[in-house]
């Protein structure tokens, strides 16, 4: 028996899209072509990858990591198919499949390929899997989160109507909870990497008010949040277990656009990443993050009450509040006002993040060296090691 890994990344448009028969947009159909082989870097000894782009009945090469076909690397030994040819016997070897994330599209996709229910969600578990992606849950774990004993920050509303958006963005004019003033995120339920998130004065002029409009009849809601001037990005991974227990796997730091989309992450032992993020908020937080993580752990153990297994992401950020500038203080001062904002997302899938930690393993034991990465993946990391 093995497990079949794949990436679909397609994923948070198809919980937004809720449908099985969603067509993903061009720009996730082409990094499911590019990547399809992505989940070579984080398979396990004995594992298979399955692919659904194909090229003439054969899996569609992958710029990823197709270059280990011509390496020693055990990575390069693990079997890759393509969904459309698999017979009844290879499902049957099949102990579990171990998705990107799990959506609607995808379980669609996989019984067309064959594969039996027994390795598949059923419709209540795949309701619950996109209910518990939504904001809404961010939105529940940020204020359990804020009572860490230490200073944070953060302020998150869920609005349905567009009532509820005008009181928010009203509340927040009146007072900005750390954030700038007059200004405020909204953001869609159900988005990734940035995209679905836009900034806004509280005034709501007509060009937020049509995105806010659409989000409220597409999503049914929004989130509404402060506009806040970041420090440093980072995120908490995590997996929770069959038991529905969750273990904190270790700290993942990125970078972001100045729209806060996702870029690139840093492949590096964990001291490292603490001794980094120590930097950039300007004093020791170590014990803030290790404080977040088991917060994190134990209150998403109860949040997510045995309804998702698998790999999720927490991200977090260190923010100044304002009328303060990073860029114009002294590090004393930044030090003295930086805050952990302890959940600004939950990813309930796999993450940039827990990727960088399976290639920061395989690069220890000597199962992957990063010469091996070919160049336009490799971009997406800071190797540190």
């Amino acid at each position: 028996m093995f497990r079949l890994h794949l990436f679909n990344p397609w994923h948070d448009e198809a919980l937004a899209a809720h449908s099985p028969y969603y067509t993903p947009t061009a720009a996730a159909r082409r990094l499911e072509a590019a990547w399809g082989q992505l989940p070579l870097l984080w398979a396990g000894k004995g594992d298979c990858v399955g692919i659904f782009a194909t090229r003439k009945g054969r899996p569609a090469k992958s710029n990823a990591v197709n270059c280990l076909a011509d390496t020693d690397s055990p990575l390069a030994q693990l079997p890759i198919v393509a969904f459309k040819h698999l017979s009844d016997a290879f499902w049957q070897d099949v102990s579990c499949i171990c998705p990107w994330g799990w959506d609607a599209l995808l379980v669609h996709r996989l019984r067309k390929a064959g594969a039996p229910e027994r390795l598949l969600p059923d419709a209540t578990r795949l309701e619950d899997i996109r209910r518990l992606s939504s904001r809404q849950t961010t939105a529940r774990l940020l204020p359990l989160m804020r009572s860490l004993p230490f200073p944070t920050i953060g302020h998150s509303t869920i609005a349905t109507t567009e009532a509820q958006v005008r009181q928010a963005a009203d509340d927040l004019a009146a007072d900005a909870q750390g954030g700038k003033p007059g200004h405020m995120m909204g953001k869609a339920l159900w988005s990734c990497s940035g995209r679905g998130v836009f900034s806004s004065t509280t005034a709501l002029p007509t060009t937020s008010l049509q995105r806010i409009r659409k989000l409220l009849q597409t999503q049914g809601g929004i989130e509404i949040e402060p506009l806040y001037q970041r420090v440093a990005d980072f995120a908490l991974e995590f997996e929770a277990d069959a038991e529905g227990r969750v273990h904190y796997m270790g700290l993942s730091l990125f970078h972001t656009s100045v729209r806060g989309a996702y870029t690139a992450n840093y492949v590096a032992p964990e001291a490292y990443l603490i001794d980094l993020l120590n930097r950039k908020v300007g004093r020791d937080v170590s014990h803030e993050v290790a404080a977040a993580a088991q917060a994190a752990a134990d209150h998403l153990t109860d949040l997510l009450d045995h309804r998702y297994s698998g790999p999720l992401g927490v991200d977090m950020m260190y923010v100044v509040p304002f009328p303060l500038s990073p860029y114009i203080i002294n590090p004393t001062t930044m030090a003295a006002q930086a805050r952990l904002h302890p959940c600004v997302e939950v990813n309930l899938r796999r993450t940039m993040g827990a990727v960088a930690l399976s290639l920061r393993d395989k690069l220890s034991n000597n199962l992957l060296k990063s010469s091996q990465i070919p160049r336009d993946m490799a971009e997406m990391w800071y190797f540190c090691l």
